[in-house]
């Protein structure tokens, strides 16, 4: 590994020039020194005569780490793309042109010193921890290529994000373009909040953080967004299709609109928060092993079109209990709904709505639930 400084007067401006070259060993020294590699770092620090000219990436560059410094005031080309696979640091004081993208490989610091960047920032397939030294803005499609982990502070997107694999992470991602589109099918696990006129035209994946919208709009019609243990506080949103696809808690700061919830098979799922639902469609899919789905307590859960919990009478009863040992969550199953439920029911109230009739099932504490059975009582010994 080492150090190279751009200090210019080779042959052109090519970040690649040869004979000479525009690099240095030394900070300020002469130039014709090798040009960085995968194994060196590319340094810019305004030191020389010729050290403030313009660098212009015209081939596919790769470097360890890269570090522009405030004292250099000249123009980087950005008219290929840039792989750094360490550490990267944009100067205050420096021109950004082009429009290729800048790629962040493995593991390292980003610093931004308050640039924003203008072009696409892609985080590769080679897996690392990247951690924001201080908040970064990003005008170009954002795209998390491999399992990545993203640490410290804030990353603003004025463009989409994409997310093709996972990316987990302490750091809150704001999408806030005027025409930005999420996409990607991979689990993002940072927190998440939509600020802008957003798109979803598939499945995204949300797990285990808080996804929030209070300003700007979202457009989720045909979408799927399949989540975990996940807070949601998005009020006036109307998701399309939500799955809840792993046993957790749902947590809902804000009505949370939706025209289907699901879960995936055999789930434990726990609804609290300060708020609930009001969805078209609730589905909790009956298997051999079903699981409890639990409501917060005092909290009204609204469904206007279908109440869906079955599969046959060889299944485990799903059980549909309040958080509260003593205290009634409150179902409301629309008028005109239809209920194809077996399962137990637990201090719930369903007074608001149509009574909820429950086939071959238990009854607790329950009010407007009816539980029936198409057996008749065996009066005559054979």
């Amino acid at each position: 590994m080492a150090d190279r400084f751009w200090v210019g007067n080779g042959a052109t401006t090519a970040w690649s020039a040869t004979g000479p070259t525009n690099w240095s060993a030394t900070s300020g020294g002469s130039n014709n020194a090798s040009v960085p590699t995968s194994a060196d770092n590319a340094i810019f620090n305004g030191t020389g005569a010729t050290a403030n000219g313009t660098s212009t990436i015209s081939g596919t560059i790769t470097v360890l780490s890269l570090n522009i410094t405030a004292g250099f005031t000249g123009t980087i080309a950005h008219n290929a793309t840039l792989t750094v696979n360490g550490s990267i640091t944009l100067g205050a004081n420096y021109t950004i042109t082009g429009a290729q993208t800048l790629i962040s490989g493995g593991t390292g610091t980003l610093t931004s010193n308050g640039r924003t960047w203008p072009n696409a920032l892609t985080f590769s397939a080679t897996a690392g921890t990247k951690t924001l030294a201080d908040n970064w803005t990003v005008n170009g499609i954002f795209t998390n290529s491999g399992v990545n982990t993203l640490n410290g502070n804030n990353l603003f997107l004025n463009g989409n994000l994409v997310v093709s694999n996972a990316l987990t992470g302490t750091t809150n991602i704001t999408l806030q373009g005027a025409a930005s589109v999420w996409s990607g099918a991979a689990g993002l696990a940072c927190n998440l909040t939509l600020a802008g006129t957003i798109t979803i035209p598939g499945t995204a994946n949300f797990q285990n953080k808080t996804l929030t919208c209070l300003t700007g709009t979202v457009n989720a019609a045909g979408s799927t967004l399949n989540t975990t243990g996940s807070t949601f506080n998005t009020p006036g949103i109307e998701w399309n299709n939500i799955i809840i696809t792993a046993s957790g808690t749902i947590t809902i700061q804000a009505t949370l609109l939706a025209v289907s919830i699901a879960t995936s098979t055999g789930q434990n799922v726990i609804f609290t928060g300060a708020a609930g639902f009001i969805t078209e469609t609730l589905n909790y899919p009956v298997t051999t092993t079903s699981g409890t789905m639990t409501f917060q307590e005092g909290i009204e859960y609204i469904i206007t079109s279908a109440f869906t919990s079955y599969q046959s009478r060889m299944a485990t009863l799903p059980t549909f209990t309040s958080s509260s040992g003593t205290n009634k969550t409150f179902i409301t199953v629309r008028h005109g709904a239809s209920c194809n439920l077996m399962g137990a029911f637990v201090r719930i109230d369903a007074s608001g709505g149509r009574t909820i009739q429950a086939f071959d099932s238990a009854v607790t504490d329950c009010i407007n639930i009816n539980a029936f059975s198409d057996f008749g009582a065996v009066s005559k010994t054979f």
